[in-house]
């Protein structure tokens, strides 16, 4: 008896561990813009510092890897947009450092939730507004970021 009941335990944990889909951050800008305007889901830019922020390593621990965000996240293109510091700081792509600065990003992490629009068959990038700083809790995130989001 006490066999099955611990095969039934182990077989419900793994069902639910399984459902837990992670979430695959995109990290090209054009690939999350051409996906953006395929799915009309905005882009979130997660300007983030894995190897030197704790506020970013925070986010991305405690919202960002939580289950909430992984089922919230079907509704936008997430993008992590990585500048390390260091000897690996040269391998910033351009179009981050562009992108940053068009969006005035001065400090990490920033996440940026964007639409893309068609202009004259060009994509063009709209604001709608961002959130700054270290976030401890996925659910007042997501609120957040619903809100953000019904504001557009």
């Amino acid at each position: 008896m006490k066999k099955l009941i611990l095969l039934l335990l182990i077989t419900f944990s793994l069902n639910s561990f399984s459902q837990i889909k992670e979430v695959v951050w995109e990290t090209d800008i054009n690939k999350a813009i051409e996906k953006s305007l395929d799915t009309k889901k905005p882009i979130l830019f997660f300007f983030t510092g894995k190897d030197w922020c704790p506020p970013c390593k925070m986010t991305q621990k405690n919202v960002f890897e939580s289950k909430e965000f992984a089922k919230w996240s079907t509704k936008i293109i997430p993008v992590e947009l990585d500048f390390p510091r260091g000897p690996k700081q040269k391998d910033i792509p351009i179009e981050y450092m562009e992108l940053a600065r068009a969006l005035s990003v001065n400090s990490y992490p920033t996440m940026w939730f964007i639409d893309v629009e068609l202009k004259d068959n060009k994509p063009q990038l709209k604001k709608i507004d961002k959130m700054v700083g270290g976030q401890q809790n996925p659910i007042i995130w997501i609120n957040n970021a619903e809100n953000i989001l019904q504001s557009k």
